[in-house]
């Protein structure tokens, strides 16, 4: 007779998704193709806000573009904490107290705080915009209709890559862009897809 155990179940380990052409460059042509962290470099993978080990979602909702080098130095956590450990941190020149003004000449550590506080709030509007820029059904509509058929990333040595993609789609997706992403279905089809989905 097997034992039976008091411990909890441990939690099935979560796996990440492999994301289609279509969603890869939805993401990373987001922001006119630049980092969403503030860097204006070019977009080279799609990040994680709310890291997936830590929780976060693994939809295009939780996605932004972002370099390499911020991606690698964001190491798993959410942009206010990498923000803060990456700016906050900066040397007191030996002055560092609770009330001493710091580098920037804020008064002491609470002013220091509000400072980036206000920094911050700034920052997250940013990253909502570039979300909200993604998550734009018109958007993702036109990019499921023109790319589905390329399946899935599969990275940068593959001849169908999304990074491939984007180069070659570069002219139709800023037309697309200028144009408000228009309905790529024709009156018929989107009346079949309806038809189809109340169904």
């Amino acid at each position: 007779m097997p034992r039976r155990s008091f411990l909890p179940d441990e939690p099935k380990k979560r796996r990440r998704r492999r994301f289609m052409i279509w969603e890869s460059m939805c993401v990373l042509s987001a922001n006119d193709g630049q980092c969403a962290y503030w860097c204006s470099r070019k977009a080279e993978t799609m990040d994680h806000v709310i890291p997936f080990a830590n929780g976060g979602s693994d939809d295009l909702d939780n996605l932004l573009p972002a370099c390499r080098p911020c991606n690698y130095e964001k190491q798993g956590r959410d942009p206010v904490r990498w923000y803060i450990a990456k700016y906050m941190n900066e040397d007191w020149h030996g002055r560092g107290s609770l009330t001493s003004p710091g580098p920037g000449g804020e008064a002491g550590l609470r002013g220091r705080y509000l400072t980036f506080h206000e920094e911050i709030l700034e920052g997250l509007d940013e990253l909502e915009a570039v979300a909200a820029e993604i998550r734009n059904p018109a958007r993702q509509a036109w990019f499921l209709y023109h790319f589905f058929h390329h399946k899935y990333d599969l990275g940068a040595r593959n001849f169908f890559s999304a990074e491939l993609c984007l180069h070659w789609s570069k002219d139709s997706i800023d037309k697309a862009r200028e144009a408000g992403f228009p309905d790529p279905w024709s009156p018929e089809e989107r009346a079949r897809i309806d038809g189809h989905r109340a169904g």
